[in-house]
């Protein structure tokens, strides 16, 4: 029993329940510049990072799916987003892996924003409107900072759910 305990496949749903439960209380009601912190892009980009391109899209695609369900935007936006954010942080699990951990979360903050420039991008591309405004890059300078300041212990969480490691 307590073997099932330690498979991804179980400890992916748990982390991402409470990040979701992070993000919908804690994080939705701090508006620092009137923009949200998106710890759930946090939790993909360190996924991508930690267990390479497909398994990055893979945990994108259902981390998305379980924020979509609770979001107002257009049902799948946040699952196509996030695999493709998933997909790209993939790429850069070897430059993670071998760096320093303060390059490490320099390069968490600035893929937080890009992801939310994708974001935006891919939504306006299915009809979110007011997606592409003046306030993105206030949102994407929020969502950096904020994501690069807990980027080592998101990559610390995701290298525990997906590859089992306690290593920092």
């Amino acid at each position: 029993m307590l073997a099932v305990a330690t498979r991804p496949w179980v400890r992916l749903p748990l982390v991402t329940l409470a990040a979701l439960a992070v993000q919908l209380s804690l994080f939705t009601d701090m508006r620092p510049f009137d923009a949200i912190a998106d710890i759930m892009l946090l939790l993909v980009l360190a996924s991508g990072m930690v267990a390479g391109p497909r398994d990055g899209a893979l945990c994108g695609f259902f981390i998305g799916v379980l924020y979509d369900l609770m979001l107002r935007t257009p049902f799948g936006l946040s699952a196509l987003a996030y695999a493709l954010i998933g997909y790209a942080a993939g790429y850069l699990q070897a430059v993670v892996s071998a760096a320093p951990w303060w390059i490490g979360m320099l390069i968490m903050g600035g893929a937080s924003a890009a992801g939310v420039a994708v974001y935006a991008t891919v939504g306006t591309v299915f009809g979110l409107r007011d997606a592409v405004t003046v306030h993105l890059v206030t949102a994407m300078l929020v969502v950096g900072v904020v994501n690069l300041l807990l980027a080592v212990p998101a990559l610390w969480v995701q290298r525990w759910v997906l590859l089992g490691s306690d290593k920092h």
